[in-house]
């Protein structure tokens, strides 16, 4: 069982916070969960963290409750007990105070969108502000690679040609891996320190947004994975050593930049070579089809072989995707040739086609035919024959 908590008071007794469980119904001794204690660079006025609750063997189909306690300089204490049964998904500690369940869907973490439980009417402990209460719903964890939920239902390649997500004019940066770097910049943090950078963000180009988790070593690049296609936008908020820390991106704001991932590969279709005519009887007529959402511009190439296992050298690259090239024969060519397509999108997927069989290309070589006599009816002036 996993807990996850963060608590903000302006004067937060960090020694305080106590995580305990036990039996549900049980009148026992409470059991003490243990936490990392806060480090020199968590901020005076909150706290972030998570544990693992690791149950004995009897206990792990049992229900339980779970138990958090905190108290500020004042002597206000805040206690907040949550049932658990065995079957129930992750707690965590919601900056309201209390212990929540998380909604039904998949277990994997941070979660997109809102949730969806009130929080408790008219209660507001540690003066946590409103407005900050849906940015932090979901504390980062300490892992340096996070895992994300399935966005298949969104592809990449739609979202950057149809505008179903990103403003008009946008093109995401296109990558063909789920694993990624983010490179970013800090600026304007004066004689202060960098104390952490969070990123943040968003699959439904900035309604909503969802922390990601923390950079850990504070120094770009950060290493980001994903589970499947979709568009992403990411934000990076930094906070100094002082306590300040930049503003937290809400509802309707941009992110400083889209990540469209795309596994896919393109179709690619060599459809047929035939011998031109008239003006390009000397030429190979190549025509294919290609399709892909994110296509690149010039993402066409042609090859050719002796063999149909290859290597293959270059007919044409960097072509548009008109389906049609005229390939101008060198003498030197072999009678016969294999073809190859190869179709790339923006992400750098790469689709193929050869043409099953070989292309003769006897036919299409200059031949030159007598085609009769003419007898001189006189020698030319000359005297001479030419």
């Amino acid at each position: 069982m996993i807990v996850r908590w963060h608590i903000a008071d302006a004067h937060l007794l960090h020694k305080s916070f106590k995580l305990e469980y036990r039996l549900s119904g049980a009148t026992e001794k409470w059991q003490h969960v243990a936490v990392d204690p806060a480090d020199a660079q968590t901020p005076p006025f909150e706290r972030r963290g998570e544990t693992t609750l690791v149950l004995p063997l009897a206990q792990q189909d049992a229900d339980l409750v779970v138990r958090a306690e905190v108290i500020d300089a004042a002597g206000n204490r805040s206690i907040k007990e949550q049932p658990v049964s065995s079957g129930d998904p992750p707690l965590f500690a919601s900056p309201a105070g209390s212990l929540n369940r998380t909604p039904a869907m998949p277990a994997s973490y941070p979660r997109t969108g809102t949730p969806d439980w009130p929080a408790e009417e008219g209660e507001t402990p540690f003066g946590e502000p409103s407005n900050e209460a849906a940015s932090d719903d979901h504390p980062p964890s300490r892992s340096p690679v996070r895992r994300l939920p399935d966005l298949s239902s969104t592809p990449a390649g739609a979202a950057a040609t149809d505008g179903a997500v990103v403003p008009p004019g946008v093109k995401p940066q296109m990558v063909n891996k789920p694993r990624f770097e983010l490179l970013y910049d800090v600026d304007a943090i004066g004689s202060a320190g960098v104390a952490q950078v969070e990123l943040w963000i968003t699959t439904d180009g900035g309604r909503t947004w969802t922390s990601y988790g923390l950079d850990e070593d504070c120094h770009s690049p950060m290493l980001v994975q994903v589970e499947g296609e979709g568009v992403y936008g990411f934000r990076v908020v930094v906070e100094t050593t002082t306590g300040l820390r930049s503003p937290l991106p809400v509802a309707g704001d941009l992110p400083d930049v889209w990540v469209g991932v795309d596994l896919t590969k393109p179709d690619a279709n060599l459809i047929s070579a035939v011998q031109g005519e008239g003006d390009e009887a000397d030429r190979l007529i190549i025509s294919w089809q290609a399709a892909d959402r994110s296509l690149a511009v010039r993402g066409i190439s042609l090859f050719w072989s002796q063999t149909r296992q290859g290597p293959w050298s270059t007919i044409a690259s960097g072509l548009e995707n008109t389906g049609r090239y005229a390939w101008r024969l060198d003498q030197r060519l072999p009678g016969e040739v294999y073809l190859l397509l190869e179709v790339r999108d923006d992400a750098g997927n790469v689709g193929t086609d050869p043409l099953p069989d070989a292309v003769s290309l006897e036919r299409i070589r200059p031949l030159g035919r007598i085609r009769q006599v003419r007898p001189l009816s006189a020698l030319p002036p000359s005297g001479k024959l030419r």
